[in-house]
């Protein structure tokens, strides 16, 4: 039966830590990332048009669905008709089949939206946010917030290796006085 290796207290602080910070890294990454395995988009709101329901910095998740299941009071995401690269997050005011486009606003806009919001343009409805979630999240997808949570994964490898190769802490036994006797004989 193999003995187990001691592991100095250093060492151990030192795994410990590397692996609290994967493990703190993995869960700020879990709200940007599970919802997208079951077939969610996450988006990051960066305006206060919904406020106070859905704060600036929260992330919104957003179940995609077709116009049909979409109804009055929902609120919706949906590409900017006057620039598709821009997403929207309001409530819808008024549906109009016939039409086949939304009246939405957002809940602190004294006004609704100006031009009525085509079914094209629909994502999906809004079934959950994380209110400052945002924050992190638009971190995370910059180039340099990418570059930060590279190192702080690196950084915690780093010290887990270092954990590794530290020395185990055991104490050299003073040798008795036999053992000496013996040593010096066989020197001899």
């Amino acid at each position: 039966m193999k003995k187990k290796k001691k592991t100095s207290l250093p060492a151990k602080i030192l795994n410990f830590t590397g692996q609290l910070i994967l493990f703190a890294v993995i869960i700020m990454c879990l709200p940007l990332t599970v919802p997208r395995l079951f077939g969610f988009e996450v988006y990051n709101v960066v305006s206060g048009s919904m406020e106070p329901e859905i704060p600036v910095g929260s992330i919104v998740i957003v179940n995609e669905m077709d116009s049909e299941e979409i109804v009055e009071g929902d609120i919706i995401a949906f590409y900017s008709p006057s620039n598709p690269e821009a997403t929207i997050t309001h409530r819808v005011l008024e549906k109009d089949d016939a039409m086949q486009e939304f009246t939405t606003k957002g809940d602190a806009n004294a006004e609704k939206d100006l031009a009525p919001i085509p079914y094209a343009c629909l994502i999906g409805r809004v079934d959950f946010y994380m209110p400052y979630v945002g924050n992190i999240y638009a971190q995370f997808v910059s180039d340099s917030g990418k570059l930060v949570v590279i190192g702080i994964v690196i950084f915690a490898v780093v010290l887990q290796i270092i954990s590794l190769y530290l020395p185990t802490g055991k104490k050299k036994s003073v040798p008795s006085e036999k053992e000496k006797k013996e040593d010096t004989k066989e020197e001899i």
